[in-house]
């Protein structure tokens, strides 16, 4: 949404457009996909429409890199829309699209390759004659999650929207070291034969809140193997939930 934002944007600084709809994502724990615009252009000023399209989207191939190959922006053609959104209220949007904090923030100093923080610029849609905006911070730090909010909050205050927050999820650090997670990789070296791979992903999770709840209780997560989480692409091996099944009752055996 991040790339509709400034394309929008650079589309209303040099063309008069009137912008009718936006929306984009699907939910506030997914990283979004897609997202569109419906805008009214004058047919003498199609082609110029056109031509900014088909250089935002040249640059951001560029920029995207390997990271993304398969980034597309097109054109298409659609029925006109009976009610436009009023112009400064537009351009208001494509600034806070192309302003608004998306990705990571800061990397863990104690785990090499783990995201600490981050913040998921996630859906957005029009309804009700409003625009609504959803968005999701997650850090193993709490203060560093709220330092997040606060930034993604005073984005949406100086582009003139309000901001509303949920309870979300609690930072949850990692504590490799600690007594289940030895029991555990135990268990799992003697149910299928060799040792565990312990990794601590970033992602919000229900120990969080528990965690939250009753401090000081060790706590570990594992399940089958998923892929592609917090995407819509997110699915899971099913060959996997039977080693899943055998483990977790072995576990709790043991305990």
């Amino acid at each position: 949404m991040r790339v509709l934002g400034n394309t929008l944007q650079r589309i209303i600084e040099k063309v008069p457009i009137e912008v009718a709809d936006v929306k984009g994502g699907s939910a506030r724990n997914v990283i979004p996909r897609e997202a569109t615009a419906v805008v009214l252009v004058q047919s003498a000023n199609e082609k110029q429409v056109r031509d900014i399209v088909a250089e935002v989207a040249s640059e951001t191939k560029t920029d995207f890199g390997n990271f993304d190959p398969g980034v597309q922006i097109t054109v298409e053609s659609i029925e006109r829309p009976a009610q436009v959104l009023q112009a400064e209220d537009a351009k208001r949007i494509a600034d806070l699209l192309a302003t608004l904090p998306h990705g990571v923030i800061a990397m863990s100093p104690d785990i090499p390759g783990l995201v600490q923080t981050s913040t998921n610029l996630a859906v957005i849609a029009l309804k009700d004659g409003k625009v609504e905006v959803g968005t999701s911070q997650r850090s193993a730090i709490e203060g560093s999650k709220q330092g997040a909010r606060r930034l993604v909050e005073t984005t949406f205050r100086l582009a003139g929207f309000e901001a509303d927050h949920d309870t979300g999820y609690p930072g949850w650090k990692p504590e490799p070291e600690s007594e289940i997670v030895r029991t555990l990789k135990e268990v799992h070296t003697k149910t299928f034969g060799k040792e565990p791979k312990l990794i601590a992903m970033h992602a919000g999770l229900e120990c969080g809140v528990i965690g939250e709840k009753y401090p000081g209780m060790q706590m570990i997560s594992f399940g089958p193997q998923i892929e592609s989480p917090h995407s819509p692409n997110e699915r899971v091996q099913i060959q996997s939930v039977a080693d899943f099944w055998k483990f977790l009752k072995a576990t709790l055996e043991r305990l």
